[in-house]
């Protein structure tokens, strides 16, 4: 009977051969960056042959001894890279001090033990980073569905905080996401564990929620990640405070199964884009990236100027972003120039925005000069120049049977709803424009909505009621016999 071999075995030999092949690369490199150029390292190589020969042995038994095959490098640890630089040390250390006490060293240079550790290690770490890199790649979180999307806080900042963020995050399926940590120890606050910030104490979170909703990550869930890091009345006003916010608070243990009980959702449905219109869709993507592109380079003495001028007037950050649902309802991440500034009442909420906006974020808004970050979003993928305007999540759950529609193009930076009425419209009236968008959209119609946008920036926003009776009444029409009659 014949056994198959282990993966795991398997991996082991291959590791061991990579680090063997990178050890024999090593000193040729080295030698090639002591002298720039490829015969005089060629003649080191040919006159000391016992160098790498002894270097190559001594490397192998070091490796072997620290058993640096083993790795599994699709799950590196710290630990595991400063094995590789300890390694890596170990056997050059030892080689020279070998060749040394044999042969003075007469042949080799004295700068080249420090470049050859050098070449060594980073032939060893690139490969190893590298193949981590595409094995997250595979189990990275895919698009999330933005309804569906549940952020998490954590209370306490802890290896098991650590361990919850990345089982969400290799769970594909999974709405949930952590978005912040709660820590009350004295320093903890703007620090980052595994990527995730510390946003401040328990007593901090009605202001911590308030402003994650801001961002459009309003907490759904608190998970007392290490429950000895709360006192007894850090516990309970956890609990106080999470249900003020009307999150659901658990213990760790009982949101893993949580989380593993619910159940899979299948895919959101998709609307197709008609076959004579693919090949507008496919020109507008080109033309998304050669104008984004060509803008952001052409404005960024414009981006320069106005981040100073909100830095000094309201303070940093400067850009604002917020978490919206783009094509598919996929979350994606929208950016503006900032134009309110922290205000807070004394229950922690956040002011009103006439409250916190200032003469230069009414300019800004006024001009749209705060949307011209989204040039990023377009370039990116996530957004169009033109197309339905990337509303909250909140905004989007009482749509209905439109829903998947209105999410089957881009979202726009300009629209239909945005040059005929904008921010003073009601959500059944950009509902209507947006649909009779995407159901009519062709080049034509996107030239119009660029000069209509011209026109708004100098002259503001006008609600143009006609505009919205014909979307209500004659979404499925010919754009070329509706548009004639549009102002």
């Amino acid at each position: 009977m014949h056994l198959r071999a282990s993966p795991f075995r398997t991996g082991i030999r291959l590791s061991f051969l990579h680090d063997m092949i990178a050890a024999a690369l090593s000193l040729p490199l080295a030698a090639l960056l002591r002298f720039g150029e490829i015969q005089p390292a060629v003649d080191l190589l040919m006159r000391t042959p016992e160098t790498w020969l002894t270097f190559l042995a001594i490397f192998s038994i070091t490796a072997i001894a620290f058993e640096l095959p083993s790795t599994v490098w699709r799950h590196l640890s710290t630990g595991d890279l400063l094995m590789v630089v300890r390694v890596a040390m170990i056997a050059i250390v030892s080689t020279y001090i070998t060749l040394f006490v044999a042969s003075r060293l007469a042949a080799v240079p004295r700068s080249m033990p420090p470049l050859h550790w050098l070449v060594l290690v980073a032939l060893m770490l690139g490969s190893r980073l590298f193949a981590a890199w595409l094995g997250q790649d595979g189990r990275r979180r895919g698009p999330m569905d933005a309804l569906r999307w549940q952020p998490v806080l954590l209370a306490g900042a802890s290896d098991s905080a650590v361990l919850l963020s990345r089982l969400l995050r290799l769970r594909r399926e999974s709405p949930f996401e952590v978005v912040g940590i709660l820590d009350e120890r004295a320093g903890f606050a703007g620090r980052n564990v595994d990527g995730i910030p510390v946003l401040g104490g328990v007593g901090d979170l009605d202001r911590i929620c308030a402003r994650l909703a801001l961002h459009g990550a309003d907490p759904r869930h608190l998970v007392l990640a290490e429950p000895s890091a709360l006192s007894s009345a850090g516990r309970i006003e956890a609990i106080r405070a999470a249900g003020r916010q009307q999150m659901t608070v658990h213990d760790l243990h009982d949101f893993i199964r949580f989380v593993n009980d619910i159940p899979r959702q299948p895919a959101a449905s998709r609307v197709e884009i008609e076959h004579d219109r693919r090949s507008f869709a496919a020109t507008k993507r080109l033309a998304d990236i050669a104008l984004s592109a060509s803008a952001l380079a052409t404005l960024a003495p414009v981006f320069a100027c106005l981040a100073a001028a909100v830095a000094i007037r309201l303070g940093r950050p400067v850009i604002f972003h917020q978490i919206r649902p783009g094509r598919g309802l996929a979350a994606f991440t929208l950016y503006k120039f900032r134009t309110l500034a922290h205000t807070h009442r004394a229950d922690g909420s956040i002011a009103d925005d006439h409250e916190r906006i200032s003469r230069l974020g009414r300019f800004m808004r006024r001009t749209r000069l705060d949307e011209l970050p989204q040039l990023w979003n377009v370039l990116r993928g996530d957004m169009s120049l033109i197309g339905p305007r990337p509303l909250l999540a909140r905004h989007l759950a009482g749509i209905g049977a439109d829903l998947h529609e209105r999410a089957s193009l881009r979202p726009g930076i300009t629209g239909w709803a945005q040059v005929h009425g904008g921010h003073q419209l009601t959500g059944h009236e950009k509902l209507a424009l947006d649909l009779y968008y995407i159901r009519n959209y062709s080049p034509r119609l996107d030239l119009v909505i660029l000069a209509k946008t011209a026109a708004m920036v100098l002259f503001g926003e006008k609600i143009d009621r006609g505009a919205i009776d014909r979307a209500r009444n004659h979404g499925n029409t010919d754009i070329l016999s509706v548009e004639s009659g549009v102002s």
